[in-house]
């Protein structure tokens, strides 16, 4: 469990709809279905591999609205989330020539605005879910070991997504659950069908474009990246998300990689 430093955010009172962002499309208690870019409500089971979680500890790393963990806690788990706060920066790319002032400012508000969103439902839930906030580069040993970590679609849009599963699996005693978007051009399907571990580099200097995504994470890299950190028991599962604004989705191919522990730290 955790040491005597207490890393643990105190609960933020937040009742108004319109000081939150919804990454996840969810149904809060006291507010109907709030629209969010992503609606795993039909397949959040598969999105997490099937994985039972009665009885453990969880660590969700980038919980955004709270959506997994919330969904996670009510299988039976202690969930500790963890994310950034409007006082940390986004992990963006530093495009040269770029004037990033106003775009800072912009993600720091989007930033509290999905942290009021986690906030409001928590309250909502009744949860008892923890949180943490800070650097995942630098994730605090305080959280104590637990025995799932959840990386659910944030690998990408880190630019170190090797040394954020290295601090996270520190932490972890049994299993980790990496869920990422699967590439769609024909040159990627191929690579990936015959388990080639390269990154795909997404950054285009040409349009300064995409700013908070970094890689495209085949299977056969996260399967490398996890071996290295004692994780070498893995199994794939394949499935399709809805992905879109505001209830307009298009279907996203996707993976969930579950890793077991098979050496020690």
């Amino acid at each position: 469990m955790a040491t005597d430093r207490n890393v643990y955010a105190q609960p933020i009172l937040v009742t108004d709809i319109n000081d939150c962002f919804f990454y996840h499309t969810t149904d809060v208690p006291g507010y109907g279905v709030r629209p969010g870019q992503w609606d795993l409500r039909p397949t959040w089971r598969e999105y997490l591999g099937g994985e039972s979680f009665q009885g453990k500890r969880v660590l969700d790393i980038g919980t955004a609205d709270g959506f997994i963990s919330f969904q996670v806690e009510r299988q039976g788990a202690e969930v500790v989330a963890f994310d950034l706060s409007e006082m940390e920066s986004w992990d963006l790319v530093p495009f040269a020539g770029y004037d990033y002032k106003q775009y800072s400012v912009s993600n720091k508000i989007h930033i509290k605005q999905l942290n009021n969103a986690f906030w409001l439902c928590h309250r909502a839930f009744g949860s008892k879910v923890k949180m943490v906030y800070g650097n995942i580069y630098a994730i605090p040993q305080e959280i104590g070991q637990v025995d799932v970590a959840i990386f659910g679609s944030i690998l990408l849009h880190l630019r170190d997504p090797f040394t954020a599963l290295q601090n996270a699996l520190a932490l972890t005693r049994e299993t980790v659950i990496v869920a990422e978007p699967l590439g769609q051009d024909l040159v990627t399907q191929i690579l990936g069908r015959l388990g080639m571990p390269y990154m795909q580099f997404l950054p285009k200097h040409t349009t300064c474009e995409p700013k908070d995504s970094w890689w495209y994470l085949p299977p056969a890299v996260i399967r490398g990246f996890l071996g290295v950190l004692g994780f070498g028991d893995t199994r794939v599962r394949y499935h399709v998300q809805q992905f879109g604004e505001w209830g307009n989705y298009a279907r996203v191919p996707y993976y969930t990689m579950i890793a077991r522990r098979t050496s020690s730290t």
